[in-house]
């Protein structure tokens, strides 16, 4: 007998498996801190200029809000505000931002709001443009809930997978937006995460 077709709803709320049920099954984003996102510059402030560069750590705060607040306490329009590109709310990123240097004096590094601080402060010639880093770091914890089969074996192999709980990963180029998992205890050694990552690569466009 035909196994029942499965309508669009059912397929996506509970696909079918190649291999039956998985071991274990875990939670993303439980806390902002379960995903942590790190821009990488890749270039260094030019240390003069008519603009500043503000490192920044936000905490389940949206990109454009914290633009719009550091635009009303540098006292220019949120449009002058620069950032390379958009991240997650739900989670602790650090990224850059520029606006133009104000008049006055400001301590940006003492700078501390509820949902974000200025870590560093830097002179720089102009405004940080989208796309400008030379990548992203991810740190990204999953949070083991139980599993289908045998909750000591399925643990092990999703600890074993993972790190330890947490996968680190690191996008060749941000805006491709395509990123390759690293297993954080094992990197090095990882058969799988070596195999992914060049396969990852390929789909990455030419330069």
């Amino acid at each position: 007998m035909a196994a029942p077709e499965l309508s669009a709803l059912d397929a996506a709320l509970a696909p079918p498996r190649a291999h039956g049920e998985p071991p274990a099954r875990g939670l993303l984003r439980v806390e902002p801190e379960d995903f942590l996102v790190e821009e990488e510059l890749g270039f260094a402030p030019a240390g003069s200029g008519a603009h500043v560069l503000l490192k920044v750590r936000k905490r389940n705060a949206n990109t454009q809000w914290v633009a719009r607040e550091l635009a009303r306490l540098g006292g220019c329009r949120p449009a002058e505000v620069g950032y390379a590109g958009l991240k997650d709310r739900r989670a602790v990123a650090v990224q850059w931002y520029s606006l133009p240097r104000p008049r006055g004096a400001i301590d940006w590094q003492s700078l501390r709001a509820v949902d974000f601080e200025v870590l560093e402060a830097h002179p720089h010639t102009r405004k940080l443009p989208r796309g400008a880093l030379a990548g992203n770091r991810f740190s990204i914890r999953v949070r083991v809930m139980g599993t289908a089969r045998n909750s000591r074996l399925g643990s092990r192999r999703v600890l074993r997978r993972s790190g330890n709980e947490v996968c680190r990963t690191t996008s060749a180029r941000s805006a491709s937006g395509v990123a390759a998992a690293i297993c954080s205890r094992a990197a090095p050694q990882c058969t799988a995460c070596r195999r992914r990552r060049g396969h990852l690569r390929s789909l990455l466009p030419a330069a």
